[in-house]
């Protein structure tokens, strides 16, 4: 089954308007001194870790079985839902073509049930207690091809950057794109895009990962090996990932002056708040 990621560290609980500085484990009052300086590990020795995030319905639980090909009985539960199915991050792990990989299904974002703070809040803490130190994280943008990129889907990408991921998220990131199977006839993924409006393609133009396009319901090849999409997004994903970075959590942030502030940092006409970076913990907060 799954292996169920995390358990290297007591990690404080995570609040709402807190930063996140997680604890390692060695560092507990317990541990010898020595114990406290956190041995050089090589992330390619650690799992590489995928954080599937998506509005609600797009897809994430389907395809995190998909990349990992869990047997009945360790799988995401991926029912079709206008609710969040997801309510709290689980993490599962499994060898995709020689290489672990940890996948960590988070909240749907958009469900009325629950409020974006907490789902971010939910994000953050999924990440620092779920992952491993040191581990290379890649954020897995999931978005369909069943209906078209709305407003809300751009507002998701700018809040995620703004209160868990900082403003370079999407140079770590790839756009898995959910059923594949929906392009009709010879369509294919340029076809689409060609049709896509202008800020979608600047928007894809900032993924560094670039896309997958997926089909979740192909079953995995009977030898046991790796599917092709799935091969891509593992390998997409190793060469952007980076170590993981969590920006502060902000008590405020979440209207109209948050987003233009954002577009200000990108625009290079004001710098982000620096903040000191704390290690020793799965991520640091910068």
């Amino acid at each position: 089954g799954g292996d169920h990621g995390g358990g290297d560290g007591d990690v404080p609980d995570v609040e709402a308007g807190t930063s996140v500085v997680p604890t390692d484990g060695a560092s507990s009052p317990s541990a010898s001194p020595a114990a406290t300086r956190p041995a050089v590990v090589d992330p390619r020795d650690l799992p590489l870790v995928l954080v599937l995030l998506g509005r609600v319905g797009a897809g994430k639980s389907s395809t995190a079985n998909t990349l990992l090909a869990l047997p009945e009985g360790c799988r995401f539960d991926a029912r079709r839902s206008a609710a969040a199915v997801t309510g709290v991050c689980q993490a599962a792990s499994a060898t995709v073509g020689g290489r672990e990989v940890l996948v960590l299904d988070t909240p749907g974002l958009g469900d009325s049930d629950g409020t974006l703070k907490e789902a971010y809040t939910e994000i953050r803490r999924g990440i620092t207690e779920l992952t491993p130190a040191g581990a290379l994280l890649c954020p897995l943008l999931i978005l369909s091809l069943q209906g078209r990129v709305t407003e809300d889907d751009f507002a998701m990408v700018e809040a995620l950057k703004e209160h868990v991921f900082g403003h370079l998220m999407l140079a770590s990131t790839v756009v898995a794109w959910t059923h594949a199977d929906s392009l009709e006839g010879g369509d294919n993924m340029e076809g689409y895009l060609q049709n896509a409006g202008e800020r979608l393609r600047s928007l894809l133009a900032e993924v560094k990962g670039g896309y997958v396009p997926m089909d979740n319901r192909q079953p995995p090849p009977v030898d046991g090996s790796a599917a092709p999409q799935v091969e891509a997004v593992v390998r997409q994903a190793e060469a952007v990932g980076v170590k993981c970075t969590l920006c502060r959590m902000r008590e405020r942030g979440y209207g109209r002056k948050s987003a233009r502030r954002q577009r200000q940092i990108e625009a290079g006409l004001i710098q982000p708040k620096a903040m000191p970076q704390e290690s020793g913990g799965n991520c640091v907060v910068a």
